[in-house]
């Protein structure tokens, strides 16, 4: 069975979370500064800050429903993070994580409809799928 975790991520070095929480008016799954402590290494410090919004969605979820149910969360702030990504050069994506049994499930096929593509686009923001596949 193929399942999917699905994020909207910022990643840059001027990314403040509480800021972005309240100018955006979305609560983050989990945010960190530049020179932030790592929780289970706190002798480490991020090098660049984060704001990630995971998708609520179960991970047997469609990869389209993830993508759709975080465009509409992050709907009300879709022209702040399109300003705000250009102007402050942050890095932002729609990151997908894809586990599968097998490298290339036979007649598995993952579809992303043009209309989410299209909004995404519009956004100005890319669209990231890492793949991992179980070798058993």
């Amino acid at each position: 069975m193929t399942t999917y975790r699905v994020c909207f991520r910022i990643l840059g070095l001027t990314v403040e979370p509480v800021a972005l929480t309240a100018e955006f008016g979305v609560a983050p799954s989990k945010g960190h500064r530049a020179g932030d402590p790592v929780p289970k290494h706190p002798e480490r410090k991020y090098s660049i800050g984060a704001w990630t919004v995971d998708s609520p969605l179960g991970e047997s979820t469609a990869l389209a429903e993830h993508l759709e149910q975080l465009l509409i969360i992050l709907a009300p702030a879709a022209e702040a993070i399109k300003t705000r990504s250009r102007t402050e050069g942050w890095t932002c994506s729609f990151y997908c994580s894809i586990f599968g049994a097998e490298p290339a499930p036979k007649g598995e096929l993952v579809v992303v409809p043009a209309s989410i593509l299209g909004r995404i686009s519009d956004l100005g923001i890319g669209l990231e799928v890492v793949l991992y596949a179980d070798d058993g």
